[in-house]
């Protein structure tokens, strides 16, 4: 009667981009695959949740449907497998309610806490759910995961307490576009280590335009999926100056990456509000911008006390996100068992009736240990008035 839920995880923890891509669906590719799926009756349920960092199937049958999943997985994306299955997670039965509900969270994200998954996890149920590719066990587990979600986003400052310099960039960027009504983000070093995570950080806002520069423009290509961010090379970041909203550098440059008298000269007299990031050390934005109207400039060492600031909140809110979510995991696999429970439900009263319920006691106390038994028969005194 146990639960017969599984998952296979392609995501940002393991698997390069490169990889990512070739499992990434679509939603008309989502639809298809999950009616194939449910069509070859080896499984009774399926949900595939794809997005910038993961791909996921979620799907019930017995342990050894697995490897057919695998098998068709590769088949309807024309991928090899022997050659990735080094970047596949499997989670099984408690394991992938339980990953499930770590991933809608956003406790397995890249950005710990974020809440655009919240709503792809929605959508991605959604779809599966209105084109009948769900079955009871999937719709208590996902029903519960979002539960779960909006609650720890509702009980827990999770969601907003960010550590990361680069997910602290990533935020200040749309706060400070939100402020100006703007959407073009320039980031200087967008292939490096910290220019790839806060392009990542930004890369599932579609209304968000993102020019990159890299010194190796071909490379730069393979870093990220999403359309909106384009990559140009280094020496024509001047031209990209006036339209872009916030500019971002991050590189290990040992020269200025922007000049005061260059920058004067791109801007004229036409300027408006725009914020300049520098993530250098030493700072690689010439600090004489500031002279010109309208400019804004940040460095690191603003980013590197917040996240001090925030790194022991962060740890109390995961601590308080765990709690929550194991209630609500342990909430989730009773409704489950009940559903299934509830199938047999009348055989297990005619049982009781023809063998007295004397028998069914004395069946607990030998399944149950000392704790468990004990719970029951305190239960039944609750419903017989008998407890004081």
């Amino acid at each position: 009667m146990g639960i017969t839920m599984f998952c296979i995880s392609i995501s940002h923890k393991i698997t390069p981009l490169i990889i990512r891509e070739l499992f990434s669906f679509s939603k008309e590719e989502q639809i298809e695959f999950e009616k194939h799926m449910i069509e070859s009756n080896q499984i009774t349920g399926c949900v595939i949740i794809s997005t910038c960092n993961r791909s996921e199937i979620y799907f019930s049958g017995d342990k050894n449907v697995i490897a057919f999943v695998e098998k068709e997985i590769g088949s309807f994306k024309n991928i090899d497998m022997a050659k990735v299955k080094k970047y596949l997670n499997i989670y099984t039965n408690e394991g992938a309610l339980r990953h499930l509900f770590q991933v809608t969270s956003g406790l397995d994200s890249m950005v710990l806490g974020e809440d655009e998954i919240l709503r792809q996890v929605k959508e991605a149920y959604q779809v599966s759910l209105n084109n009948n590719c769900t079955n009871h066990e999937l719709n208590i587990a996902f029903q519960g995961a979002l539960n779960n979600a909006k609650l720890i986003k509702t009980d827990t400052k999770l969601s907003k307490t960010s550590v990361s310099i680069g997910t602290l960039t990533a935020n200040h960027i749309m706060d400070f576009l939100n402020s100006v009504q703007g959407k073009n983000i320039l980031i200087i070093g967008i292939t490096g280590v910290m220019g790839s995570i806060i392009a990542n950080n930004l890369a599932c806002k579609s209304d968000l335009k993102v020019v990159g520069t890299s010194r190796n423009h071909n490379a730069g290509k393979k870093l990220f999926v999403n359309d909106n961010i384009r990559i140009v090379d280094y020496n024509d970041r001047y031209q990209y100056l006036n339209e872009s909203d916030v500019i971002v550098s991050a590189t290990i440059s040992p020269h200025y990456t922007f000049a005061y008298n260059e920058v004067l000269e791109e801007f004229g007299e036409n300027t408006y509000h725009k914020l300049f990031i520098d993530l250098a050390v030493p700072c690689d934005i010439d600090k004489e911008i500031l002279d010109i109207a309208g400019m804004d400039i940040i460095d690191i060492d603003y980013f590197e006390k917040v996240s001090k600031d925030k790194s022991e909140i962060k740890l109390k809110e995961i601590d308080k996100a765990e709690l929550i979510l194991a209630d609500s995991i342990d909430e989730t696999l009773k409704n489950i068992y009940f559903q299934k429970f509830n199938g047999i439900m009348k055989k297990v009263e005619e049982k009781i009736e023809e063998k007295g319920f004397n028998y069914f006691l004395y069946q607990m106390k030998k399944s149950l240990n000392s704790e468990q038994f004990k719970t029951v028969l305190y239960s039944l005194q609750e419903i017989a008035g008998e407890v004081d």
